[in-house]
C-alpha cells in the first residue's frame, strides 16, 4: 500500500491488487510543530506448498508530511513463522516436521514526541526530525 498524491490531497492506495491487509491506521503525530501523519498497516500472506507452509506477517510504518506531501520515513518488518517436512532418508518412509521462525527488517517503534527507533536483535538506532532539512536524522549518543 502507499499514498497516492492528487493535487491537494493524499489517497491510500493498494499496489497489488490481492493485498489486504488485517489493519490499517492514520494518525496525525505532533512533531516540533507540525503535525505528520503515521500511516501503518498490517497484513498476513500465507503460502502452502506440499512440503511446508510460510506465514508471513508484514507490518509497514510510513509517516508522511501533509504540507509537502512527502514520505518522511517508511519501514517493512516482516516475522516468518516457517513449517517444513523433512525427510530422514531417500525413500521418503520417515519424516520429520521442523518448524523455524525468522525476522526480516527493523521493527519500528514510534516515540511519544513524533521522534522513532528502528531496531533488530543487534542494535537500536534512533531517529529524530530535524525542520532545517525537512528530514529524519539518526540521532548520535
Amino acid at each position: 500500500m502507499y499514498l497516492v498524491v492528487i493535487k491537494d490531497s493524499m489517497l491510500l492506495t493498494k499496489n497489488k491488487p490481492e493485498f489486504v491487509p488485517n489493519t490499517v491506521k492514520v494518525a496525525p503525530i505532533k512533531v516540533k510543530n507540525k503535525t505528520f501523519y503515521h500511516v501503518s498497516w498490517k497484513a498476513v500472506e500465507k503460502k502452502e506448498t506440499s512440503l511446508g507452509k510460510e506465514f508471513v506477517n508484514l507490518t509497514e510504518n510510513q509517516i508522511w508530511n501533509p504540507v509537502k506531501k512527502t514520505l518522511l520515513i517508511a519501514n517493512i518488518e516482516k516475522s516468518i513463522d516457517i513449517t517444513e517436512i523433512e525427510y530422514l532418508d531417500k525413500f521418503k518412509n520417515a519424516s520429520q516436521t521442523i518448524s523455524k521462525k525468522r525476522n526480516e527488517g527493523y521493527l519500528f517503534s514510534l516515540l511519544s514526541n513524533g521522534d522513532f527507533s528502528l531496531s533488530n536483535k543487534n542494535n537500536m538506532t534512533k531517529y529524530s526530525y530535524n525542520e532545517k532539512t525537512d528530514k529524519y536524522e539518526s540521532v548520535k549518543r
